[in-house]
């Protein structure tokens, strides 16, 4: 949850290190270890630090100045730290994890990212060759975002850093809004601005005078199938891998806590901690959780949560989330970004909460339904499946089946474009084709799951708290593209491995557990206050034709009409129309004048 800033003057004019302090002071939030920055002429790089790991004091997020020159700056955590200090041979037990990846680079270069497990996005300045390296995580947990135009090279972890160089235009990417108003962000690389992009998860980036070269380093088609000869032996190395990847993210500075939902991805997640905890593999140092409950809504899972608790005797903490309806209007002005979703803001009460007890470091389930869910069908509708979970909507059997129906359609038909969006719009920014594309590119990582992350990392930095997820670990994930489908779906039971390698760890009600929470309530709760339902009734963005207001306004009341009577078809409105909150409310932020494109 550190916080990058730099420039690079291409064209050889000196760095001004007021800029990058000006970067680095726009999110301080993310510093609370200080902040720090090193200039070399014509570049000036630096980070707002904030160390979580043991190994790491405050001012080793910014690393460098050996005999090589080299400098890195390093948003991020090393997982496989033995497994990395084992291939580069010599390195201290103690080194630091931005030393690690800096021994990384001057070891294996640009191929270097690909041997590094974490979550991490990371910048390194190599003088002798006036390059700049950029790196970013398998899936992209950690953002970071850049601005050239031949004379200058800008990057940061939030966007609006960027805008600290007067230079740095200001005008919208239709096409970008065209994919998050169709419900659908398919582009892993562009933003809301023209001109202003995000480095790809499993991407390095290379800069130099006249060179900008961009690569992916790892493919999830590279993984070879896993064949073992029973059932037992894959629970054990499941069990094995999971092991590793919670105890690699237990690995903290302060005390960790864990958000436990009841479901059965977290129930796993904090039944192994209590497992390392007992077996003396991690010291326990004031182990927590913290539960979301929402009393008399049919998302309430706290009884879940209670046996969950009861059952390893833990210390809980139960939040119902607040209701503020400025909050999305004032999230779009701080960053002059897209806002958080009403189910990503609910979450925010942990963050607070659990700084104020004084933990800096939160695991999570999440992961769990992308990767090890599986399904009985085709890969496409495994694919679909994922895309479901990965918008963290409902698993309600009407969500999935208007998203199935949706699918077949774009596979007979190609794309589909929504009928809220005007068709010349659709053209101008030629949407199917954006759509198509992304959907032929799409690999690990969807646009969607993109969109999550990033909006989750830059909620849990604003509170100086660091989320973790083991189920996103790469070691997992790369386990479970190569299991055998019946691993992850048996007898319409989905995480069959999972579950088998959890027996006697998790409570049983828990563990074989077939329902999931869903949060329309969140959505309800936000769209019926009056200065949300206003964007409805009067949409800024129709004067620039990014929407028909007319279809829009309809597919609102029906939302609420439905919602208010019960109706569970009303699932398939609550992305697209926050989609739409969303794009309206950075519009007004972003360009309280207007613009013409």
């Amino acid at each position: 949850m550190s916080g990058l800033a730099g420039v690079y003057w291409l064209d050889g004019q000196p760095a001004d290190p007021r800029l990058v302090r000006r970067m680095l002071e726009a999110v301080i939030h993310r510093g609370a270890d200080g902040l720090f920055q090193h200039e070399d002429s014509f570049v000036a790089l630096g980070c707002a630090a904030s160390c979580t790991t043991p190994e790491s004091p405050g001012s080793s997020q910014l690393f460098g100045g050996e005999p090589s020159g080299l400098w890195l700056s390093l948003d991020g955590r090393v997982d496989n730290r033995d497994d990395l200090q084992a291939a580069l041979g010599g390195c201290p037990r103690s080194a630091t994890d931005s030393e690690l990846v800096l021994r990384a680079y001057q070891r294996w270069g640009e191929e270097s990212p690909r041997f590094i497990v974490g979550d991490f996005a990371y910048v390194i300045w190599d003088p002798g060759a006036r390059r700049i390296f950029c790196a970013r995580d398998h899936l992209g947990v950690r953002p970071l975002y850049y601005y050239t135009d031949g004379r200058r090279f800008l990057w940061a972890s939030e966007l609006r850093q960027l805008f600290q160089h007067p230079a740095v235009p200001r005008r919208p990417n239709e096409g970008m809004v065209a994919e998050y108003l169709n419900a659908e962000p398919a582009s892993l690389e562009e933003t809301l601005y023209q001109g202003i992009f995000r480095l790809p998860p499993a991407h390095f980036l290379v800069v130099e005078p006249g060179v900008l070269r961009k690569r992916r380093y790892w493919e999830p088609r590279s993984v070879r199938p896993l064949r073992l000869r029973s059932d037992q032996e894959y629970t054990e190395s499941f069990h094995a891998t999971f092991e590793v990847a919670v105890r690699s993210r237990l690995r903290s500075s302060g005390p960790v806590a864990a958000q436990l939902s009841g479901g059965v991805d977290s129930s796993c997640v904090v039944g192994m901690c209590q497992d390392l905890f007992r077996n003396g593999s991690v010291t326990h140092r004031g182990f927590e959780t913290f539960s979301l409950v929402f009393p008399s809504l049919p998302c309430d899972e706290s009884s879940y949560v209670r046996q969950a608790v009861d059952f390893w005797n833990l210390k809980s903490n139960e939040l119902t989330p607040p209701l503020d309806p400025d909050w999305y209007a004032a999230c779009a002005h701080r960053y002059l970004d897209f806002p958080d979703h009403p189910n990503f803001h609910m979450s925010d009460i942990i963050s607070t909460q659990a700084r104020h007890k004084g933990f800096f470091v939160i695991l999570t389930g999440l992961g769990g339904d992308n990767w090890y869910s599986g399904a009985p069908q085709s890969r496409l509708r495994r694919t679909l499946d994922r895309l479901r979970h990965q918008s963290r909507l409902a698993s309600a059997p009407a969500l999935a089946s208007d998203l199935i129906r949706s699918l077949r359609r774009r596979v007979r038909h190609g794309p589909v474009v929504a009928s809220w969006i005007p068709d010349i719009f659709a053209r101008r920014t030629n949407l199917a084709d954006r759509l198509r594309k992304g959907q032929a590119e799409r690999g690990l990582t969807s646009g969607v799951l993109a969109h999550c992350l990033e909006l989750g990392d830059r909620a849990s930095a604003r509170y100086g708290v660091e989320y973790r997820h083991p189920f996103h670990d790469l070691r997992l994930i790369e386990l479970a593209l190569g299991l055998p489908a019946n691993l992850l779906w048996r007898n319409g039971q989905t995480k069959f491995v999972l579950r088998r390698a959890m027996e006697g760890r998790v409570p049983e009600t828990i563990l074989q557990r077939a329902t999931k929470a869903e949060f329309s309530a969140a959505f309800a709760r936000a769209f019926e206050c009056d200065n949300i339902a206003s964007l409805f009734r009067s949409p800024v963005i129709a004067e620039q034709g990014w929407i028909d207001p007319r279809r829009l306004s309809l597919m609102y009341r029906e939302f609420i009409e439905k919602w208010a009577t019960g109706h569970a078809d009303y699932l398939p409105h609550l992305w697209p129309l926050s989609m739409f909150v969303g794009i309206e409310l950075w519009f007004r932020a972003a360009f309280p004048n207007g613009c013409r494109g």
